[in-house]
């Protein structure tokens, strides 16, 4: 007999895809009169059945469900029949596992409720990739910054938001037993879900569903944490969460759980490069930093103007004996030279942190300072000081630059040939002086 299968092309797809799977199973049976191996297709998962029932719940964990399906047994298919996904690797049960010992503690302060939620959001729409690829993303903080770095990029490209999320909640917990200490009762059940509903925007469905879909992975997030998390009537709760959420891409204030869903945030991607690419490790900067090196890179820069948006602005200057560095031209040299030398510090990666670039940046300072090329004092913690660039020319711009003052010693060449490079504006400077604090 046959078959009316219509013309719609995605019916069309299906039907025939299964008629093939038939006449497969159908000669493995006529030729080896042995019925083809039960690979879990026909009937559904533990995990599946609950979901389509709508009775899955962190308080049942998969495990306990012995009689709807029972991994031990010889034949039977994994508990968790996995979503197809680019590199999946985590099943239900191992957030559970990670979960599981926190779950009175989640039921008294959080909402279990919205957990199992966040969990079958991941199960349906966690084999997305782990950087965002819809249109928004060059709308998207943490994909501008990836792509600078190709390599990276295509590793993350290839690890599914459900595996991602699993290695975040992973590294939250971690950082949340060494820092939160006598506030771990109170924070923890707001890190956890923090951290499983931190990527959710990046699902596409929800993202384009979302009135957040013109703004961020994070901000749709946000919005339908704040949804999820509604019904609690816990607004301390739902804002400690929901700031955690907005803000890891961002750089947060002092916030703690905001902080350690960054941290960790940042842990899982080394985790995933490293383990992908194992040439990169993580070292301090003080072990893989070659400061002559950087001097090499920096010296061709020095008094030379360069075009961005349309105006002529110089990376590096010198003057009386002292060349002043701008602190992105040398976070820029500095996030080089870690690739350079096979190292993976993640601060230098998501540039867009105001903490990190302050950080890496005062690392660095010190460097200088231990080895006497620092050429003003700046306190510990701080990577420079406010100066005013003075021009002998009235009609000029004076401009109050942030900058790392370094002495002009520190460079291969002879300062007098350092200040023949200048030109046109650098040439009618005639002052520079300290005018504010550190930072």
């Amino acid at each position: 007999s046959t078959i009316d299968i219509g013309g719609h092309p995605a019916i069309r797809k299906v039907v025939v895809r299964k008629m093939q799977n038939k006449r497969v199973r159908d000669a493995y049976r006529n030729k080896t009169g042995k019925k083809p191996a039960d690979h879990g297709r026909r009937e559904p998962t533990a995990f599946k059945r609950l979901l389509a029932e709508d009775t899955y719940s962190l308080n049942l964990p998969l495990a306990e469900e012995a009689g709807i399906v029972s991994a031990t047994e010889v034949g039977q298919p994994p508990l968790l029949d996995e979503p197809s996904s680019l590199d999946s690797k985590r099943r239900i049960e191992d957030y559970e596992a990670l979960i599981a010992p926190f779950r009175s503690l989640l039921a008294e302060v959080a909402s279990m409720e919205v957990l199992d939620e966040l969990l079958r959001l991941l199960y349906e729409g966690g084999d997305a990739p782990s950087v965002v690829g819809w249109s928004g993303k060059m709308l998207d903080c943490e994909y501008r910054n990836v792509k600078e770095h190709k390599h990276f990029l295509e590793i993350l490209q290839n690890i599914s938001l459900y595996d991602h999320t699993y290695n975040v909640l992973k590294a939250a917990l971690d950082i949340a037993h060494e820092e939160l200490r006598q506030r771990h009762d109170f924070l923890l059940p707001a890190v956890i879900t923090a951290a499983l509903g931190h990527d959710i925007g990046k699902i596409a469905s929800l993202w384009r569903a979302s009135p957040a879909r013109k703004h961020t992975h994070e901000f749709a997030a946000e919005v339908k944490l704040k949804e999820m998390l509604s019904s609690l009537g816990n607004d301390v709760f739902t804002e400690i969460v929901a700031e955690a959420v907005s803000l890891h891409h961002s750089g947060p204030r002092e916030e703690t759980v905001a902080r350690i869903i960054m941290d960790a945030d940042a842990r899982a991607r080394e985790y995933e490069i490293m383990s992908a690419d194992p040439t990169f490790t993580t070292r301090p900067m003080s072990e893989w930093l070659d400061l002559p090196r950087l001097a090499e890179v920096i010296l061709p820069r020095i008094n030379e103007l360069v075009i961005k948006n349309r105006r002529a602005v110089w990376e590096a200057i010198s003057f009386d004996g002292i060349v002043y560095c701008r602190p992105d031209y040398v976070r820029g040299v500095l996030k080089a030279l870690a690739v350079e030398k096979k190292v993976l510090d993640y601060r230098l990666v998501r540039q867009s942190f105001e903490t990190d670039n302050k950080v890496v940046l005062a690392e660095f300072s010190w460097m200088l300072k231990q080895r006497g090329y620092l050429a003003y004092d700046v306190k510990e913690g701080y990577f420079g000081l406010r100066f005013l660039f003075q021009s002998g020319v009235p009609a000029m711009r004076q401009p109050e630059l942030y900058a790392i003052p370094v002495k002009i010693e520190f460079f291969p060449a002879k300062p007098s040939e350092i200040e023949k490079q200048k030109t046109d504006y650098l040439k009618t400077i005639v002052s520079v002086r300290a005018i504010g604090g550190g930072r």
